[in-house]
């Protein structure tokens, strides 16, 4: 199974499709400080992209997967909903510096190593205005599959392939508590939780969440700037 037959598949697609509830409580209450603008990364089949757009953000959202895309789209045009959605890498985010009030990264930087991490975690200041927020998940190597595959530096890991497992090779860095806090030591943490889920199985998943504030002083464009720099209309979906 590749990783596009894999977000075509509905049993992967129903896993993903309410929102997390930590998520939507920030979304909540920064679009009550009229928060507007906001970007999905890595979003999936579209639960949080759906989610913004129901409350009235200016909506965006990129994944790496077309069929993952595709489907948020459809979503997005069953519920009346207005949005920009396109595939793209994570690092390949195409909006000028300081175009968002609000980044979502779910489950999504930590498919890469160490190094690239570091350059995701400048892209998204620079992304972010100054004062903006972002949500981001680390992996945690508390999850049961820590130290799996093949290391291919510390703390990173290749996965073979299994049974439904995508045959990509997209690596997994799992993120000490200590790495979390330097990885985002410009940011203003807010608030810093270490989650733990036990399935059925016994087996333990676990991540980092944080959420960050842009510092005052970062570069970028305020509020108010107009749309461009490789954001698309075809990538606009419409009521």
């Amino acid at each position: 199974m590749t990783w596009e037959d894999k977000w075509r598949d509905g049993k992967t697609i129903g896993k993903w499709l309410v929102p997390d509830a930590t998520v939507e409580k920030l979304a909540r209450e920064l679009r009550a400080d009229e928060t507007q603008r906001a970007l999905d990364l890595g979003c999936g089949a579209g639960r949080h992209v759906v989610l913004l757009a129901r409350q009235g953000y200016d909506t965006y959202g990129s994944d790496f997967s077309q069929a993952a895309v595709e489907h948020c789209r459809q979503w997005l045009r069953r519920e009346d909903l207005s949005a920009t959605v396109m595939q793209a890498d994570m690092a390949d985010i195409r909006a000028p510096d300081g175009f968002f009030d609000f980044i979502v990264a779910f489950n999504v930087i930590y498919h890469t190593t160490s190094a690239s991490m570091k350059e995701m975690a400048v892209l998204l200041r620079r992304k972010l205005r100054p004062g903006g927020c972002l949500f981001v998940t680390l992996k945690s190597p508390a999850t049961w599959y820590f130290g799996q595959g093949q290391q291919i530096e510390p703390g990173t890991f290749l996965r073979p392939p299994k049974r439904d497992r995508p045959t990509k090779d997209i690596p997994v860095h799992f993120s000490t508590e200590e790495e979390a806090d330097e990885l985002f030591s410009a940011f203003r943490m807010v608030s810093k939780r270490h989650v733990e889920h036990v399935q059925p199985s016994g087996k333990r998943l676990a991540r980092w969440e944080l959420t960050l504030i842009n510092q005052p002083g970062a570069t970028g464009l305020q509020p108010g700037l107009t749309s461009g720099s490789g954001l698309r209309a075809e990538d606009k979906v419409n009521p």
